[in-house]
């Protein structure tokens, strides 16, 4: 206790109704007439001490652990806020500054981490909440007897973001003039679906990818087959996680697949459920593999499915998604998959960095078959460029391309003992993808730089810019409809940065502008970095 300029301890005396009782207490709050709140951790009790140390009263508030506490002085008079681990947020009156009295509570989905009044705004009624999943929410409720049940499930955040596992997935709108907005979709290990709009840096809509808690459904495979799982973080069980989404060109449906290779088919504009497969079966040893990359056709008739156990699944989008082929000449994990522009050609990148080419037989998908000449492809034009080895990306993987600059190293410094020279190795690259005019490509590693450089990019050094964007892994990397967004996406750090582009292959050099850079999609902050 603070008494004047001295820091003085007064220990905590017993409580004359229960006695001394030893305790961990997670926050406190000074309430007007010197006491001190104490929320205590498990039992959910609240304590107050006097100035001299002495417990005055207590009150069982919650059920579980208290996370945060503010008080208030409103018009109906001195109020104490408290939020907890079991999900709610308890407004309390002091009568005559000795015990608190609940008032009425507000239900939230999640554990309460934060509370903050709004002061001067409708009579000192707004309260700020955050919880443990990345929410933010404004709520009208302090002087209020309590909320109705629509009232709890129409409450929107606003700010939201993905809060458990890693973050991998996302895939952009491409047919955004005729959805009239610009959109991408994420996914993530906290079994959520996240629609985004660019221009305005919020979410549009969100679903849970599995609504099965028990994963009744999900996977009727014994938990003893574990090959080649995904080392996956997150808290969530396989059936809630997932690593892989993809946004039909024709901007109609959203693909998501899940740890435990389930298929979740989802409506692009209302997020209803279309369908849901489960596609383990399929694979080579019958058991649980993860989805690791969904890729549709330029026609939105055909997804192509790279599951864990190296095997690539062809499903029909005009048959509810049936299963009607399959590729086996990879003998790792699939990681990349591109789809050529006609939508009869397929590559894929697996795990052990081998490039496979197929045909594909677009009406009978079980005749599709690998292609061991590459060099029929030389001329191919493909939508889309996610595969991290090809010839528009060779210059990525050189020696010493990453060097140091003015903002950090891209690479691993070696010493050897031989020589006091530092070499530079190349930090592994982990996603790729070129702009629509084909003229910029954008790349991320496994330290979280992000490096754009001129399309194709044959050799090293050839108009390339690097920063830092993540502290962990830059998983995917992605363009948006055109070649002034580009959007990347943290792995450990479940973060969402939006960039601005404003260089163009041929002109003048101009700066690049990252307009958000936060865990939570929706907060701007601005750096400027030029592109060479």
């Amino acid at each position: 206790r603070l008494n004047g300029r001295r820091l003085t301890h007064t220990p905590m005396r017993p409580d004359p109704e229960r006695g001394f009782m030893r305790t961990s207490f997670l926050c406190l709050e000074f309430l007007p007439k010197g006491q001190v709140a104490l929320g205590c951790q498990g039992s959910g009790k609240v304590y107050l001490i006097d100035s001299k140390g002495n417990c005055q009263s207590r009150a069982s508030l919650h059920k579980a652990s208290i996370f945060t506490m503010v008080s208030v002085c409103t018009f109906g008079g001195f109020r104490l806020i408290t939020g907890s681990k079991d999900k709610t947020v308890c407004v309390c009156s002091i009568s005559n500054g000795i015990k608190p009295v609940p008032i009425h509570r507000l239900h939230f989905s999640h554990s309460i981490r934060s509370l903050c009044p709004v002061p001067g705004t409708a009579h000192d009624k707004v309260l700020v909440v955050g919880t443990a999943a990345s929410d933010i929410f404004w709520t009208n409720g302090l002087e209020a007897e309590g909320e109705s049940e629509y009232q709890r499930e129409k409450r929107t955040p606003i700010v939201c973001g993905h809060f458990d596992g890693e973050l991998w997935a996302i895939d952009v709108d491409t047919n955004h003039k005729e959805s009239r907005r610009r959109r991408f979709v994420t996914s993530g290990e906290d079994n959520q679906l996240i629609v985004w709009d660019m221009e305005h840096k919020t979410a549009i809509t969100r679903t849970l990818i599995s609504d099965m808690p028990d994963g009744s459904g999900a996977s009727t495979y014994p938990l003893r087959c574990k090959r080649r799982r995904p080392g996956a973080t997150s808290s969530y069980p396989l059936h809630l996680s997932s690593r892989a989404v993809a946004l039909s060109p024709d901007g109609a449906c959203i693909a998501a697949g899940t740890n435990s290779g389930v298929l979740h088919i989802f409506d692009a504009t209302t997020l209803a459920r279309i369908c849901r497969k489960d596609l383990s079966s399929y694979g080579r040893s019958g058991s649980v593999q993860a989805i690791g990359v969904l890729r549709y056709s330029p026609d939105s008739r055909i997804l192509a499915i790279g599951m864990q156990d190296s095997t690539i699944i062809l499903c029909d989008a005009t048959k509810r998604y049936a299963s009607k082929g399959h590729l086996r000449s990879h003998k790792a994990p699939v990681t990349h998959i591109d789809w050529a522009l006609n939508g009869r050609h397929l590559r894929s990148i697996s795990a052990d960095h081998c490039l496979c080419y197929f045909d594909i037989n677009k009406e009978q998908l079980s005749r599709s078959k690998v292609n061991l000449y590459p060099r029929v492809f030389r001329n191919t034009r493909w939508k889309t460029q996610t595969c991290i080895f090809s010839y528009p990306v060779s210059g990525l993987h050189l020696r010493n391309h990453y060097h140091r600059s003015d903002f950090g190293t891209g690479g691993v410094e070696n010493k050897s003992k031989s020589s006091a020279k530092t070499e530079k190795t190349p930090a592994y690259i982990l996603s790729v993808d070129i702009a629509n005019s084909r003229k910029l490509i954008a790349a991320g590693d496994q330290e979280g730089f992000i490096h754009l450089v001129r399309s194709p990019c044959p050799y090293e050094n050839i108009g390339k810019r690097t920063t830092h964007a993540h502290s962990v892994q830059a998983a995917q990397v992605r363009f948006g409809s055109d070649e002034e967004v580009l959007l990347s996406v943290g792995a450990g750090d479940r973060s969402i940065i939006q960039w601005r582009v404003n260089s163009t292959a041929g002109e003048a050099e101009k700066p690049m502008r990252v307009v958000s850079r936060t865990r939570i999609y929706g907060v701007e902050k601005q750096e400027d970095f030029s592109i060479g």
